[in-house]
C-alpha cells in the first residue's frame, strides 16, 4: 500500500513542480549528527529509547516491546511511543520519502505537524511537503492524518508527512526528527534500504 502511496506522490509532483523551493543546507554536515544516531542505537536492549530505527515497510511492529528489536524500532519521550515507517522512491533526479509516524503507546500534550518534523540528510535539513504529505495521507483512506494539519497523537493514531529532496543529497542513511517537547528526540533513524535506488545513468 505504501509504494501505491509513492507512487501517487510521484504523479503529484508534476503538478507541483514549479511551485516548490528547492531545501537550503545548513552550513555544516549533517553526516556527524547521523553516526551519533547510529551508534547511539547499537547497544539498545529491552525497554524504550529516544531513538528508534524507521520499521521495513514488510515487516509488522510486534506488540510486545520487551524484545531487542522492538525496543530498537521504537522512540520515546515520557508518556508516549512511537513507531515510524518510511519508503522512499527515486523519480528522475528526486527522491520522494514517505513517512507515517505512530503513536504505540500513550498520548502528546502538544500538536504534531509538519514544523514539528524534519527530515535530516547528510548537508541539509527539511520540512515536509504539506502538499504531498495531503496526498499520502489521502492515499491512507483516513488511517493518518497529513502533517499539514497539526493534530495531538494519542495511542493509534497517525501522522503522515512527504518529503522531497534531491537523490544527490540524500545518499546512505538519514533521520526523522520529531519535535514534541523542544528537543530533537524522539527520532528515527531511516536506513538507506527503505530509501529507494539511485537513478539510471548515475
Amino acid at each position: 500500500m505504501v509504494r501505491s502511496l509513492l507512487m501517487t506522490l510521484a504523479v503529484a509532483l508534476l503538478a507541483l513542480a514549479a511551485g516548490i523551493v528547492p531545501a537550503r543546507a545548513q552550513e555544516g554536515s549533517q553526516l556527524r549528527y547521523i553516526e551519533e544516531l547510529k551508534q547511539r542505537n547499537a547497544d539498545y536492549g529491552p525497554g524504550c529509547n529516544g531513538i528508534g530505527i524507521s520499521t521495513p515497510r514488510e515487516v509488522n511492529m510486534p506488540a510486545d516491546i520487551s524484545t531487542r528489536w522492538a525496543a530498537g524500532h521504537s522512540a520515546c519521550i515520557p508518556g508516549l511511543r512511537l513507531v515510524a515507517v518510511c519508503i522512499g522512491e527515486v523519480g528522475g533526479n528526486y527522491r520522494l520519502i514517505g513517512c507515517t509516524l505512530q503513536a504505540a503507546d500513550g498520548e502528546s500534550a502538544a500538536s504534531v505537524g509538519c514544523q514539528q518534523l524534519t527530515l535530516i540528510a547528510p548537508d541539509t535539513r527539511l520540512r515536509p511537503n504539506p502538499e504531498l504529505s495531503d496526498i499520502l495521507s489521502g492515499g491512507s483512506g483516513g488511517a493518518a492524518a497529513s502533517c499539514a494539519t497539526p493534530s495531538q497523537l494519542a495511542s493509534g493514531a497517525a501522522i503522515a508527512a512527504a518529503f522531497r529532496i534531491p537523490v544527490a543529497r540524500s545518499p546512505g542513511d538519514l533521520a526523522l526528527l520529531i519535535d514534541i517537547d523542544g528537543s530533537e528526540v524522539p527520532a528515527f533513524l531511516i536506513p538507506a534500504s527503505q530509501l529507494g535506488g539511485m537513478p539510471a545513468g548515475s
